[in-house]
This record gives structure tokens, C-alpha cells and sequence, in this order.
């Protein structure tokens, strides 16, 4: 919910909209994630976020409050009580509202009904005597009033997040004597008069009037053993009710619930399989966060005996190494993937963790290194990669997968059986690394292989992008038609695994590195938007800007209309990108806001990339060289056509002279198309 708090906030799109978030700043430091939430909105939405403090209220405030509550006209005569509840409440309304019924439970302050007003016969130093220092004691004093079965139910209510249904609150209690369902829903009405609850007419259940009652009632349970008790009932309770998609949330809480009990008083083992189920639904729900967190729990629980029980240790790790990795948590991955390569038994059962090896090289953009090692890994499964394939080699492989293939052509492969197969995840990985290594004989080589062995074992969920970057190298060599087909073929068979995130990335990689040389720009801008937001709610948010990328070259290259819309959308990204510090997306969708600005409004220099969303000079310095050559790379491409729309000559020439400097080919076949024409028509200007 506070990750979807901050898109929702800091959401340039999000017009004629305005939110109220109420919090007790006393509550919330710096280090609280409510305050990192407002820190980065303000930073991105300053100029419409206002902050107002609503302190508490005033001495003066609270005795005509006082006043007003028992029937005393006038002010000065509630003096005495003033000055007791003042100095323990300061100002707070709920906690006047607490200290007065204290008072009055106590009957220090009493309904006189003789004189028919309220009145107390105690002096001030008693009256102070009476009432609690803290808001949470005097609360358990007021519910220490009530009857047994309302604090029964005020503390089970106490460990639900949400509100529920009567059915649901029968099958929580723990009492001596069941309740029928009308019983408890007039002590629910009766808990509702005291104060304790607030009845929500929409929805038609109840629920804690303040989060100071949720504290004491949680405090009120008797000793220890009643409190755990307690929770092991509700925990195995809400596991019962939690089938189907809107009950989700009790296995949440009944994990939650387990989680903050000692281990002598669950089955280690257990908690732990079900912390790894909620996890996976966390996952699925597209909540790394929860996941995480989930996550840490089974390791912290799984210490004293990991790898005693092996399946539960590797299944553990293996999912620890996954969700860190996603998280950016390189630390915490680095030290999961040596303790598998540690102890696990065999190679298969270290697939994982080699893979997010290989992944780790990557995050230094050192894509060669990452190849070499990923190549190393693949020959220990008995494939003998060469590490520099020459011509031979090359020949020999073609060789192997005509032998495989029997006259088939690669449409056969969307006949082969579906079968779950990790190493070819490894496969897809190494592939795509050599390409961005520049090493495209070890690709075709590596996708082959992989060719091969789908042929053999079946096709696993990435085989499709096996496929994908041989298809790309051959578009980028010239073999247009031979990679479309190839194209065509994996996006066929990605149609296996639509509820994976492995469709939506072959789908982004397929267009942004196929398609687009037979198909128009126009006819992938939608699909590319939508591997954006599928691949963003998995957690696989790298992939998503990716997307995003290609997604505005293609609607750029297709002549689009660049309106406002455009603008929000490109800021937005900005601001995404910048959360997970991925600085070299941000400047480019910050070179991309400005081309549009250029475009849209009027300027004395277009052809500069000086603006309110890209400053050129500020902005390469504070890059690191590899960004900052990219980004030059970027920004040139659009002042070339700028310098063109405009007539400018000499920035014509200069970007000319610039991008000489950079290789012609281009995976992303929309800017290189936007590339192309611009060098062709300023070459024709010049």
C-alpha cells in the first residue's frame, strides 16, 4: 500500500485530484516509511504538495470542550478539571475524551441527580491521582469495565488489519462459551456505544474506533500463555478461511500472526512453508516488499537447522536469491548464491544460483566478463562453449542443429512440449550478454545450443528469448526476413506462458529487436506500453524502463502526436527511474522530454538540448563516463533532427561528427530507424 501510495502521489498524470494524507508527525521520524514517502513527493511535486500542522488544541480550547461536555456554562467553573486533564492529554481530543471517562468510571466525576448537573467532591490532587499518565493504560481501564466477551472480542479485532464480517469473528474467538452470530453482533453494537468501535455503514462491519484501543486491547490479554494461545487459534483459523482470491488476506495475517510468536510455540518447519507461500502470493501480487520481508523471516527461522532439511534450505535460499536480487540488495545475493553454491548436492540444484552469479556481473555493465563467466558455468553441464568460436566451430554447430532438427524448419519448435527447465533461463541470460558484449559468434553458437536442447528436453518459459537474440543478430547482419521468421516463431510460442513475466519480455524484446523491420513503429506502441506495466508489476523494473525506451523511440519513429499526455509520461518515467537509481534511464527520458519541449514550444536555440527537463552541460558532468556516452549518444540522435526541422546547418555537421564516433547498428531498430533517415536527409542538406 505505500508503494502505491507514492505512484498515486507522485503521479504527474493524476490531474484534477487531491489527496489528504493525515498522520501524527510526533509519530512518524525520519527514518519512518511514510516520511520517505512525502520526502520524495515533495522533491517531485513540490510546487503542488502543502503541508499543514494541526496541533494539538489549545488550553483554552479543551475547557470549553470540557465544559461543554458535562453542561457548564460557564468556562472558569471547570477550571479544576482543566488543569488535571490539560497537563496529561496536552491537547489531545481523543485523549480528553479518554480521561473524562475515566473520571467518570471511577466517580470521581458523577452525575448528581439531585441537582441535575455533573459534579466532583474530590479536590485536584486527587483528580490527578485518577486519571492514567498514558492514553493506552487509561484505555485498558476502560476496557477492563466492559464485559468479558467484549474484550474478547476488542482483542481478537485488535490483530485484524481489516474489518470483518460476523462469520468471520465467531470462527476467531476463543471463548469457553460460543457465541451465536446475533449475540455478537449486539456486543459489537454495545462496543460501538462505549466508544470502542465504528460502524461502517457501507461495508456493514465494525472496526476500531483508534489505534490507541488496537494497542490496549492487544495489551489487555492476560498472561502470556493466554495471549499466545490466542493468536495460534486465530493463526490456524484464518488458514482455514483463506481459499480464493478475497481471502487472501487472512493467510497475510495468520503468517503475520505465526511470525511474531516464538519458535517453541510453532513448528519451525511449517511457518516456514507457509511464510514461502504467502511470499509467492505476495510476488504474484506484485509486492516485492511483503515478499522480502517474508522471505528474511523463513532464513532467520531456518537457521538453526538449514541444510538439515535440504529441499526446505534450497528452496528457501533459492527464493532469498531471487527477491534480494530483484530488490538490489547485491550484499544479501552475493552471500544466498555462495551459501547454495556451498552446499547444494548437485549441479541442477545450483541453476539458480549460478544464473543470478552471472545476473550480479551485469549490474557492473561489465557484460563481458559476465559472458565469460556464464560460458564457463554452461561448459560445467557438459556443452563444451568454446570461449571464442571461430569459423569451424561455427560450422560444426550449424551442423549439430541440422542433425536436430531432421528438415524441419524453426516453426516445428512450436510443437515441442512445455516442461519446466532452469538452464535455459542460464541460456537466454549468457545470450543476451555476449550481444551486448559485441561477441555475436558466441551468440549464435549459445542459441543454437539452446536450439538443440529444447529440441531434446522440450521448451522451457525463456527459450522463446533464446530465439529472440538470434533473431536480433540477424537483423542486425542484414538477414531481415530469416529473423522476422525467427521472430514470428518465438512470440508463437511465448503464447505458452502468457501468465508469465516471460511473455511480456519476449514481447518487448521481439518488437524492439525484430519486428520492426517488416512491421510499422505504430503497430508495437501499445504492445510495448503494456510490457511496461506487466513487466513493472512483477518487480522487473530494469525490463520495464527498457520497454518504456523503446516504446517512445517507436512513437517517435512512427510521427506521433507529441502531446501533453507525452510530456506527463516521460516525467513520470523520470521519476520511476530515479526511485530505483537508474540514472541512465532517467537521462534518457529526460532527453526525451526536452525533445518534445523543443519541439512544442518556441525557443531561440531548439537545437540545443538546454530546458526545463535536460540541461546538457550540467547534466553530463554529474554522469559517470559509460552514462555519460550513452547519453551523448541520445541526445545527438535528437539534435541531428532538430538541427534538420530547424535548418541548422551547422549543429547538422557537428552532430554528424559526433555521432561518427558510434557504431551504425543498433539493437533498438526505432532509434536506429530515427538514426538512419535523419544522417540520410542532413548528409542530402549538407
Amino acid at each position: 500500500s505505500m508503494e502505491l501510495l507514492l505512484f498515486l502521489l507522485a503521479n504527474a498524470q493524476m490531474k484534477n485530484l487531491m489527496f489528504i494524507c493525515a498522520y501524527r508527525s510526533n509519530e512518524v521520524g525520519v527514518d519512518h516509511p511514510f516520511a520517505d514517502i512525502m520526502t520524495k513527493v515533495t522533491e517531485s511535486r513540490g510546487e503542488f504538495v502543502a503541508k499543514v500542522d494541526l496541533f494539538s488544541l489549545s488550553q483554552e480550547a479543551i475547557s470549553q470542550f470540557i465544559a461543554d461536555c458535562i453542561g457548564m456554562e460557564e468556562v472558569d467553573s471547570v477550571k479544576e478539571l482543566v488543569e488535571v486533564i490539560y497537563p496529561k492529554t496536552m491537547g489531545n481530543i481523543f485523549c480528553v475524551m479518554q480521561a473524562i471517562e475515566e473520571l467518570v468510571r471511577k466517580n470521581a466525576l458523577y452525575y448528581d441527580v439531585m441537582c441535575f448537573e455533573w459534579r466532583w467532591t474530590v479536590d485536584k490532587v486527587e483528580l490527578a491521582n485518577q486519571v492514567g499518565a498514558d492514553v493506552v493504560e487509561t484505555v485498558k481501564s476502560k476496557i477492563k469495565g466492559l464485559s468479558v466477551n467484549i474484550q474478547n472480542i476488542l482483542a481478537v479485532m485488535a490483530y485484524i488489519p481489516c474489518s470483518v464480517d460476523v462469520s468471520v469473528l465467531k470462527e476467531l474467538l476463543l471463548t469457553d462459551d460460543a457465541l451465536n452470530e446475533n449475540e455478537i453482533a449486539s456486543l459489537l453494537k454495545e462496543s460501538s456505544d462505549e466508544g470502542m468501535l465504528i460502524f461502517l455503514a457501507e461495508s456493514g462491519h465494525y472496526v476500531l474506533a483508534h489505534d490507541r484501543i488496537r494497542e490496549a486491547s492487544r495489551g489487555y490479554l492476560g498472561g502470556k500463555e493466554d495471549h499466545d494461545q490466542l493468536l495460534l487459534h486465530m493463526a490456524d483459523v484464518l488458514q482455514r478461511l483463506g481459499k480464493g482470491s478475497k481471502m487472501e488476506w487472512c493467510l497475510y495475517t495468520a503468517v503475520d500472526l505465526l511470525n511474531s510468536l516464538p519458535s517453541d510455540k510453532v513448528n519451525v518447519t511449517d511457518l516456514i512453508k507457509q511464510n514461502l507461500r504467502v511470499s509467492k502470493i505476495a510476488k504474484r501480487r506484485g509486492s516485492p516488499g511483503k515478499e522480502n520481508s517474508l522471505l528474511r523471516e523463513c532464513l532467520e527461522r531456518l537457521q538453526p537447522f538449514k541444510w538439515k532439511d535440504y529441499d526446505l534450505s534450497l528452496e528457501v535460499y533459492d527464493a532469498v536469491i531471487v527477491s534480494e536480487y530483484t530488490l538490489g540488495n547485491q550484499d544479501r545475493v552475493t552471500i544466498a548464491i555462495e551459501e547454495v553454491l556451498d552446499h547444494a548436492k548437485c549441479l541442477g540444484d545450483k541453476v539458480s544460483a549460478f544464473l543470478h552469479r552471472v545476473k550480479s556481473l551485469c549490474e557492473t555493465k561489465d557484460y563481458a566478463m559476465a559472458a565469460h563467466e556464464g560460458v564457463k558455468i554452461l561448459n560445467m553441464f557438459s556443452y563444451n562453449i568454446p570461449l571464442k568460436p571461430t569459423k569451424l566451430d561455427l560450422v560444426r554447430e550449424k551442423m549439430k542443429l541440422r542433425l536436430a532438427f531432421k528438415g524441419r524448419s524453426y516453426a516445428s519448435l512450436t510443437n515441442l512440449p512445455v516442461v519446466d527447465d532452469p538452464l535455459t533461463e542460464l541460456f537466454s541470460e549468457v545470450g543476451r550478454d555476449c550481444l551486448f558484449s559485441g561477441q555475436p559468434r558466441l551468440v549464435v553458437v549459445i542459441a543454437w545450443t539452446a536450439v538443440r536442447r529444447a529440441i531434446e528436453k522440450g521448451i522451457d518459459r525463456c527459450f522463446p528469448l533464446c530465439l529472440v537474440m538470434l533473431g536480433t543478430l540477424l537483423g542486425k547482419k542484414g538477414n531481415v526476413r530469416a529473423a522476422n521468421e525467427i521472430g514470428n516463431v518465438a512470440l508463437m510460442i511465448s503464447e505458452n506462458f502468457r501468465k508469465n513475466t516471460g511473455y511480456s519480455y519476449t514481447q518487448f524484446a521481439t518488437y524492439a529487436g525484430i519486428i520492426f523491420y517488416l512491421q510499422p513503429f505504430r503497430s508495437g506502441v501499445d504492445v510495448l506500453q503494456q510490457c511496461y506495466k506487466d513487466l513493472k508489476f512483477s518487480g522487473k523494473f530494469e525490463f520495464s524502463l527498457g520497454s518504456m525506451l523503446n516504446y517512445f523511440y517507436a512513437y517517435f519513429a512512427a510521427g506521433l502526436n507529441l502531446g501533453s499526455i507525452l510530456e506527463s509520461k516521460l516525467l513520470v518515467l523520470d521519476e520511476f527511474s530515479q526511485s530505483i537509481d537508474k540514472s541512465g534511464f532517467a537521462a534518457t527520458f529526460q532527453i526525451h522530454r526536452q525533445f518534445v519541449i523543443n519541439l512544442r514550444q518556441r525557443s531561440e536555440q531548439p537545437t540545443l538540448m538546454n530546458g526545463p527537463a535536460f540541461q546538457q552541460d550540467q547534466n553530463f558532468s554529474e554522469m559517470n563516463d559509460q552514462a555519460s556516452k550513452m547519453a551523448l549518444r541520445d541526445a545527438s540522435i535528437f539534435r541531428l533532427e532538430l538541427a534538420f526541422i530547424f535548418d541548422d546547418i551547422e549543429c547538422m555537421a557537428a552532430m554528424l561528427e559526433t555521432l561518427a564516433a558510434y557504431p551504425f547498428e543498433d539493437q533498438v531498430i526505432s532509434r536506429f530507424h530515427i538514426r538512419a533517415c535523419f544522417t540520410g536527409l542532413a548528409a542530402f542538406s549538407l
